[in-house]
């Protein structure tokens, strides 16, 4: 028994075939090779109809939303020098209604202390955990007379204090440990701990003309860092 392999058809013939010989059409199937199977492999030619698969080219829709806020206090910003009163070490600038102030104290000096804020006669109301030999940064702050002025201090940087009363640093210099403030004025203090938080103070006035405040940034532990400061008075 031979096998006769004809496209599409399979013979088995015994010896008695033999008369039909002349009749046969065999295949070389060595010149044509064996006949392809049907696939269920994808082809590699491109097809007319649509694809779900997401292509590789960039998509004019895509949102590249910028997650970085340029008004940021930047900690990392190179240090800047501001000193409007080298007479007096305890203030370096003035500051007014609807100021925003970035600052650093790698700049700054130290005056204030512990012994300042801690003293009966100033009557600061916080809970002291360090020294305050921390260079700070003081401002003299006019206050428009009437009404409130909500002073804010953003601590991203820095672990600072936020310290204010009334005080007139030309007429009567810096202040000193132990001695009353003027006119019975006690200070007023916020002193959060850590980083990342806002210190917060509200100073109100009424009356027929302006009053100038002594505005201390301080920390207390040894810190060179920036700090924000705002004010908005009502």
């Amino acid at each position: 028994m031979r096998k006769v392999v004809v496209i599409g058809t399979l013979f088995t013939c015994l010896t008695g075939c033999e008369a039909f010989k002349a009749q046969e059409s065999v295949i070389d199937t060595a010149a044509i090779g064996p006949v392809p199977e049907a696939s269920d492999e994808p082809s590699d030619e491109p097809s007319d109809e649509p694809s779900d698969e997401p292509s590789g080219e960039p998509s004019d829709e895509t949102d590249t939303e910028d997650t970085i806020d340029p008004d940021e206090l930047d900690c990392k910003a190179d240090p800047i020098t501001t000193n409007d009163f080298p007479q007096h070490q305890c203030v370096s600038a003035m500051l007014f209604d609807g100021d925003e102030v970035d600052a650093t104290t790698s700049s700054a000096v130290n005056y204030f202390s512990k012994d300042h804020y801690n003293s009966r006669e100033w009557g600061c109301d916080a809970s002291f955990d360090g020294e305050y030999d921390s260079k700070e940064h003081s401002f003299i702050f006019v206050h428009p007379a009437q009404g409130f002025c909500n002073l804010e201090l953003e601590t991203r940087c820095g672990d600072f204090d936020l310290i204010a009363f009334p005080y007139n640093v030309e007429e009567d210099g810096c202040p000193i440990a132990g001695d009353p403030l003027p006119q019975e004025y006690s200070c007023e203090m916020s002193s959060k701990r850590g980083t990342g938080r806002t210190d917060s103070l509200t100073l109100y006035e009424n009356s027929s003309e302006e009053k100038l405040y002594l505005v201390i940034v301080d920390a207390p532990t040894p810190t060179e860092e920036w700090f924000r400061l705002t004010v908005e008075c009502d």
